[in-house]
């Protein structure tokens, strides 16, 4: 996974995002960057506890996350955070919402690149 859009939750696109970067000492430079404890990052991982949305805004900048994908982001660890099923739900569609919209640009992208090709 190289997108946060196609994440499933914050704890798989942490994990793949500081797995990926093959650095060594990723996960301590993170959780220094987070100002947590690399034992509570363990945590978050092992999918334990959920990010605060205040360590979310920090990894966004960590990260260095475009607005639409810090957004993502954000509601991701919201939706993972959620106590109820009516809350998880609303933030699930939220993120679909936005799934969604990403596509319909992407298929106009595409359109416009295929139209241009055909007659360029």
């Amino acid at each position: 996974m190289n997108s946060v859009f196609e994440a499933k939750s914050h704890f798989s696109y942490l994990k793949d995002q500081l797995q990926s970067t093959g650095r060594r000492g990723e996960k301590a430079r993170f959780s220094k960057f987070l100002r947590i404890q690399p034992a509570y990052l363990s945590q978050v991982l092992a999918q334990k506890y959920a990010l605060s949305l205040e360590q979310a805004d920090l990894a966004n900048q960590f990260f260095d996350h475009s607005s639409e994908e810090s957004e993502f982001f954000l509601i991701l660890v919201s939706r993972d955070r959620a106590g109820t099923t009516s809350l998880k739900k609303h933030f699930d569609s939220h993120l679909q919402s936005i799934l969604k919209k990403r596509m319909e640009v992407i298929e106009r992208l595409g359109q416009r690149l295929g139209h241009r090709r055909q007659h360029g």
